[in-house]
């Protein structure tokens, strides 16, 4: 492919890669090519046979707002909206006789691609509970306080990452963690590969910096329980993110997940096709923000 030799040229619209060989000025989006200047699509999209009812030269069913049109049949990883299970989870902050670990919900994630055509299931946590440090404990009064039984209660804020409006279209890229625990994870980031990510208002601690609608950093990584370089297992909690879990949770279950994307990109490649990971993440509805947890971490409210 030649571009143009001013790299400012070459990824101009929608961030796409323009082809100026034989001067076509087209654009390449993977799956196919555009011609800005007059609006239409120059190939039937590969995926035509599976959308009969709509016209193959159409740009995400001639419906921008709302659908996006994956650059290439690239990797794709679609997280759920609808409770599948429960977790442990580290809760963070947690000090005196507030619970090391709560409960909470865990949502299906699946991963595919258009080469292999296979689909792969996975499970991981979406709320990130802190201690509310500010009002931490509900204490026992009363009836009970006379009678000295024990029943406090603990005010837990959730930190958890909810798109703004609508399901969440993102991008990711691979990182590996730094820390010399060897954890790969991966990170999320708009279509334009920028980090801030529109997110629901809550009480996380970026909104306390002003930063109300935006978060940054947020990742898919391992959660439940994971093994140290020291030998030790340890359950981790989550800032803000969506930490593998269940049987998928550790050194292991994260370098599996990993492997299966790298896996389906290296076909993707060798196919000629898009190596992007687009991710959804599907809005969930009426999101608990505040909670209050038992001694034992279980939701009373």
């Amino acid at each position: 492919m030649v571009t143009s030799t001013n790299p400012a040229q070459n990824y101009k619209f929608n961030g796409k890669e323009l082809n100026e060989e034989l001067g076509l000025n087209w654009y390449d989006y993977g799956a196919r090519n555009y011609d800005a200047s007059i609006g239409k699509w120059f190939n039937i999209d590969p995926l035509a046979e599976k959308y009969s009812g709509v016209s193959p030269y159409v740009y995400s069913s001639n419906n921008p707002v709302l659908f996006v049109d994956p650059d290439g049949e690239d990797v794709h990883i679609s997280i759920g909206n609808k409770p599948v299970g429960t977790t442990s989870i580290r809760l963070i902050g947690a000090s005196g006789e507030a619970p090391r670990e709560v409960q909470i919900d865990i949502y299906e994630m699946t991963v595919t691609d258009d080469v292999t055509g296979t689909t792969s299931t996975y499970y991981v946590t979406r709320d990130a509970p802190l201690l509310n440090q500010s009002n931490p404990v509900n204490e026992a009064n009363g009836v009970l306080e006379f009678f000295g039984l024990d029943d406090d209660t603990f005010n837990v804020t959730n930190t958890a990452f909810e798109p703004a409006n609508g399901d969440g279209e993102y991008k990711a890229v691979a990182l590996q963690d730094p820390s010399g625990t060897d954890l790969e994870a991966l990170a999320l980031r708009n279509e334009d590969g920028s980090s801030e990510l529109d997110v629901e208002p809550n009480e996380s601690p970026e909104r306390k910096k002003g930063k109300k609608d935006k978060a940054t950093g947020v990742m898919i990584h391992v959660g439940g329980s994971y093994q140290k370089n020291d030998g030790k297992t340890y359950v981790v909690g989550s800032f803000g993110c969506f930490g593998l879990c269940d049987k998928d949770s550790g050194n292991k279950g994260a370098k599996n997940f990993i492997k299966d994307i790298v896996n389906r990109r290296n076909k993707n490649k060798k196919a000629k096709k898009g190596t992007g990971i687009n991710v959804t993440v599907k809005k969930r509805k009426n999101v608990n923000w505040d909670w209050e947890v038992d001694k034992k971490g279980n939701k009373t409210n």
